[in-house]
């Protein structure tokens, strides 16, 4: 690779005191950028990328490949974010031009979201058009484009105007959980207030559908499941951080109340043995078993940990459910940091955000700061670390997160996000980490007006 045409862009100083600038991880996201410029699908002033995925195939889930859609979690919305943030800090014309041309691809196939695919009851951030239109408002500064802003805020009202979360669509992946922190963020920062009375139907959708028990408070979910999950990504962690966003904005009683109720269930089952939270999920048909111990960012102590970070932020100062979340905290960050430093016992790392060692490693990130622990801080770089020497030095194909499948593009499960995560490690406060959504605006990386790409 070129060194020299990298334009370096200082990161903010964190908590992490290294002399010098951890260029090395910039250049790790720039190979992967280029390798996506390399791979896109050209059509006219339009790019996109096949890639493998999972989907339901005769009763079970399998890898398929297939051309990217245009969603947050595994599709060109996901891979435009990461190109855009990565080009302003390489300023590489290659990686603008795939920036673009993936953007391109989002408008052209907004229609998509108006299809049978995305029925009455589809409201989710990460796969559906609630995340593609946050996405495009995050791009429009990024590309300094307002049109973009426009394009992403009108999706946005389409769509929750002609839907509404049912019990089948309440978690934080692909449900009202997920929506709730966005609408807020569009609502309150891009003069839609709107979406904030949204938001609070959502949150209304929330409370009728919780499950009230000496367990604690809990919510039903869509998959295959035995009892209600515990965890962010489909389970009560992030319906807790949904209604405490939703809190901060309206400060009701019973949304705090439900809250509360969803830390129990969780502290509930917590195993002190494992250090962990249990994974309720069963097959269709198939025994019943003892429950596993995922640590990932969407089941397990990556992701509760992260909630428990964004839980101290949104709970009033006497709360008295604010120890027990530091208590949860602490071990969620001795959980991840184990399971990172010892070598996965299948002789094949998944490095994805999702549920690999990249999303794990975020929350040492973001906990290194909040803890004001700068050795969480090197904990995740050495991750980081070892990917470059298992994979990037010797050219190998990152471990994505498609089971039994090879190498994939997108931003949960495949080099995008893997990508972003290199991003974070060089410059953190100037990426924003997208394993939790956050109703504030995060500032652009800096482009300068030179090389600005107005995108027809």
């Amino acid at each position: 690779m070129n060194k020299a045409a990298i334009k370096l862009v200082e990161p903010a100083p964190t908590v992490d005191s290294s002399p010098e600038p951890l260029t090395h991880f910039l250049e790790v996201a720039d190979r992967i950028g280029r390798t996506l410029c390399r791979e896109a699908l050209w059509s006219g002033e339009r790019c996109t990328w096949t890639g493998w995925a999972t989907e339901p195939v005769g009763g079970s889930y399998r890898p398929v490949y297939r051309t990217l859609r245009s969603a947050l979690y595994d599709g060109v919305a996901g891979v435009a974010l990461f190109l855009a943030h990565l080009y302003a800090h390489t300023g590489d014309r290659h990686q603008r031009a795939a920036r673009d041309g993936a953007v391109r691809q989002l408008l052209a196939r907004l229609p998509d979201f108006e299809g049978p695919q995305y029925g009455a009851n589809f409201t989710g951030y990460y796969p559906g058009p609630i995340g593609v239109g946050h996405a495009l408002v995050q791009l429009a500064g990024l590309c300094e484009d307002e049109r973009l802003a426009e394009a992403g805020l009108l999706l946005v009202e389409h769509s929750t105007a002609a839907a509404q979360p049912g019990a089948a669509s309440l978690d934080l992946l692909s449900g009202a959980a997920g929506a709730i922190p966005a609408l807020i963020d569009l609502a309150v920062n891009h003069g839609r207030p709107r979406l904030l009375q949204t938001a609070a139907q959502y949150g209304e959708v929330l409370l009728q559908h919780a499950v009230k028990s000496e367990e604690g408070t809990s919510w039903p979910g869509a998959g295959p499941q035995g009892r209600n999950l515990t965890g962010l990504s489909h389970g009560a962690a992030g319906i807790a951080c949904a209604l405490l966003e939703l809190h901060r904005v309206n400060p009701t009683e019973h949304l705090l109340q439900a809250a509360h109720g969803a830390l129990q269930y969780e502290r509930t089952h917590f195993n002190p043995i494992q250090g962990n939270w249990p994974d309720f999920r069963q097959l269709p048909g198939a025994p019943g078993r003892e429950p596993a111990y995922p640590v990932a960012w969407c089941h397990g102590a990556g992701g509760i940990g992260l909630s428990r970070l964004r839980m101290l932020e949104l709970l009033p100062g006497g709360d008295p459910y604010r120890e027990r979340i530091q208590e949860d905290l602490r071990a969620a960050v001795r959980t991840v940091q184990a399971c990172l430093e010892k070598p996965p016992s299948t002789g094949l790392e998944d490095f994805s955000l999702c549920h690999g060692a990249t999303g794990n490693a975020e929350l040492l990130l973001q906990a290194a700061e909040v803890l004001r622990q700068p050795e969480l801080h090197q904990a995740a770089e050495r991750v980081g670390q070892r990917g470059i020497e298992l994979y990037h030095r010797p050219g190998l194909p990152w471990p994505c997160g498609v089971p039994n499948a090879g190498e994939t593009p997108s931003l949960l499960l495949g080099t995008a996000g893997i990508g972003l995560f290199y991003l974070r490690l060089y410059g953190s406060r100037q990426v924003p980490s997208v394993l939790l959504v956050l109703p504030q605006r995060a500032a652009p990386s800096p482009v300068t007006p030179s090389t600005r790409s107005p995108i027809p």
